[in-house]
């Protein structure tokens, strides 16, 4: 079960995966795996929902955990990895700096495509104090990028 086509690595040959988790509407989660420590990372761009919507959050933050572990099992990770012992999977929580979306546009899933391309580049989760202009700025990007590779 290795990754199919270049630049794909199989899982066992990664540090850091990097999941987008869709919630409601127009809300999504950032998950970070570190692969070596098997911890993960959650990211929520908007925490401004009532308590139906943490529940959600919560909810999925709890049951992910043991999907995952199956998953890994399921693809024989333990037996591949470079890494040769079986590792609790925790959970952290980013509650500073995880920029918010606040507007009327809908603007968390560019937020956690924005966070995920940073993270993996090691830069700030977000480049710009305005969410809103940082957000059409990367709409702009992820455009062109589609442009060009559907051009190539």
């Amino acid at each position: 079960m290795a990754g199919k086509k270049e630049p794909y690595p199989p899982f066992w040959e990664v540090d850091y995966l990097y999941i987008l988790i869709w919630i409601m509407q127009e809300d999504w989660l950032l998950f970070r795996v570190d692969m070596f420590n098997m911890e993960i990372t959650q990211y929520w761009t908007d925490k401004r929902w009532g308590n139906e919507k943490i529940r959600l959050v919560e909810h999925v933050m709890d049951i992910f955990p043991i999907f995952f572990k199956h998953f890994l099992d399921q693809i024989h990770y333990w037996r591949n990895s470079r890494y040769f012992t079986k590792k609790k999977v925790s959970f952290g929580y980013v509650q500073d700096g995880v920029p918010q979306e606040n507007g009327n546009i809908a603007n968390s899933g560019v937020l956690v495509c924005m966070m995920m391309e940073n993270l993996v580049r090691g830069k700030s989760l977000i480049d710009e104090t305005d969410v809103e202009e940082s957000c059409t700025n990367y709409r702009r990007h992820m455009a062109n990028e589609l442009y060009i590779w559907r051009c190539m």
